[in-house]
């Protein structure tokens, strides 16, 4: 029901045949292990209020942000992005580097 009538965000997401594309090209790479990275992203009092249920037991509201809603994954996108700013380039997911020794010799770009 929520899903129905919120408004989609917005926001450009990495397509992954492009970051497999990306990653022929690198024999080091690293990544980041999200598990559960929407319940890092707290519910704002609207949104709280908005995906709020009522079940046999009780009314519930979300703390945090679960899984299933329309414009979570954009949402953890951009928090993503706003985190990892000024140490990967914007639209990387990936920091790639062609030779293991390269890591050692990384530098923070600056935003």
């Amino acid at each position: 029901m929520v899903n129905a009538v919120t408004a989609i965000m917005e926001y450009p997401m990495p397509l992954v045949d492009d970051l497999l594309t990306e990653l022929n090209n690198y024999l080091w790479f690293c990544s980041l292990d999200a598990t559960s990275g929407f319940w890092g992203i707290m519910m704002t009092m609207c949104a709280r209020k908005t995906s709020a249920f009522v079940c046999a037991l009780r009314y519930f509201e979300w703390f945090r942000m679960p899984l299933g809603l329309k414009n979570a994954p954009m949402i953890y996108q951009r928090m993503i992005d706003n985190a990892l700013w000024g140490f990967v380039q914007p639209k990387d997911s990936l920091k790639k580097q062609p030779n293991i020794n390269d890591y050692s010799t990384m530098t923070q770009i600056s935003p």
